[in-house]
């Protein structure tokens, strides 16, 4: 039987994170559930916001894009 896959803590408790909690590239492409490839296009063409200069985005900016969608 396969090992169940296990999620990164900031994916388990997204809805309680406050707004300002960061979050890296795999959390954030776990999320919304694309690959590598589509995130890294969508954020090239504007639809994902840039990151900030530690590579990570806000909880707040995360929402936002998931509820575009």
């Amino acid at each position: 039987m396969p090992k169940p896959i296990e999620l990164p803590n900031a994916v388990r408790h997204f809805d309680s994170l406050p707004e300002e909690a960061r979050l890296n590239s795999r959390d954030f492409m776990t999320l919304l559930r694309i690959s590598p490839t589509t995130f890294w296009r969508r954020r090239k063409d504007g639809v994902i916001p840039q990151p900030d200069r530690f590579g990570t985005w806000t909880v707040g900016e995360v929402r936002e894009v998931l509820s575009s969608r």
